[in-house]
């Protein structure tokens, strides 16, 4: 039914732009309103580039001025109206457009409603096209985030379902398997949360939060080290050279009892990120533990410098 749809409305475009390029020649009003309409609407309409976000109202401002040119002109040819009664108010065309802008007006009021925030925008964009994998995607977000700010369970529920059909309409959509990764992980279900960030890897190998929250699951619920540092490493040659990052590898390798290595990666980490403190601290209690007490001592300063709370935490350095 779907792709009968999506066929049918292809048809019908190409057709309407077909009668367009017909009556380029013969300076046709409707012409002219066709093709500002299409124009100025493929800019924002995925076929050109991605636009990075979903269909909406205010794509159609611009659009909409050739629309009403359009149909303009075919109500001067339907009631055969010439162009000197354009500025003069005749019953027989006054009263079907009269009748278009209180429909469309009517449309746009009642719109207006749910432009109240992103939220109540997507809850009723969801029913307006419940087959887009981006509008059930970012439904789920919202969802999620009521969650958060809310602490109530069934919105991370519905936030689960939501993502979930995003998935199934468009499987190759790796925004809808992280995002389904992440409801999974804040409602704690794991081994669910571990396999949509495969999906979302397999699709996205070097996907920065995917590797990282992957590792950080492995790391820090299943004590997995191999697989975190794994994870943790494919970041290593790409742009992502943050404090965050190397902080977890370094960790990882030291629980996984390679303080040799961990000392290499807080070392290299701290090339990047030379003031962070949590680099300079886990360094410090790196060399401490392989007997390198005054490397270690000028890492704890460094540390104890940057973040005078890191010193109340850690009495090693003392």
């Amino acid at each position: 039914r779907g792709t009968a749809k999506a066929l049918l409305s292809g048809a019908l475009t190409l057709g309407v732009l077909g009668y367009a390029m017909k009556g380029l020649r013969e300076k046709s009003l409707i012409t002219y309103g066709i093709l500002i309409f299409f124009i100025t609407f493929s800019i924002v309409s995925n076929a050109i580039f991605n636009v990075g976000t979903s269909m909406a109202d205010r794509f159609m401002y611009l659009p909409s001025l050739g629309f009403c040119i359009g149909i303009a002109a075919v109500l001067a040819l339907l009631f055969k109206i010439k162009s000197d009664e354009l500025i003069s108010f005749k019953f027989r065309w006054v009263v079907p457009v009269v009748l278009l802008l209180l429909a469309g007006s009517y449309k746009t009021i009642a719109r207006n409603k749910i432009w109240k925030n992103n939220f109540e925008l997507y809850q009723e964009d969801v029913k307006n096209a419940p087959n887009s994998a981006r509008i059930h995607l970012y439904y789920g977000i919202e969802l999620i985030g009521k969650h958060g700010r809310s602490g109530v369970g069934k919105y991370l529920d519905m936030a689960i379902e939501e993502i979930s059909r995003s998935v199934k309409i468009n499987p190759d959509f790796h925004h809808a398997h992280y995002n389904l990764a992440v409801a999974y992980e804040k409602a704690e279900r794991f081994d669910e949360a571990i396999a949509c960030y495969l999906n979302t890897l397999a699709l996205q190998p070097q996907h920065i939060k995917g590797n990282l929250n992957i590792g950080l699951l492995y790391g820090k619920v299943k004590k997995d080290y191999v697989s975190a540092i794994f994870y943790f490493s494919k970041l290593l040659n790409s742009n992502y050279r943050t404090a965050y990052l190397y902080d977890n590898l370094g960790i990882a390798y030291a629980m996984n009892g390679n303080l040799t290595k961990a000392a290499e990666i807080f070392q290299k980490g701290i090339e990047y990120n030379p003031n962070s403190s949590k680099l300079h601290l886990n360094m410090a209690i790196t060399l401490d533990n392989l007997g390198r007490k005054a490397e270690s001592k000028a890492h704890y300063d460094r540390a104890f410098a940057l973040d005078p709370k890191s010193r109340r935490s850690n009495t090693s350095g003392e």
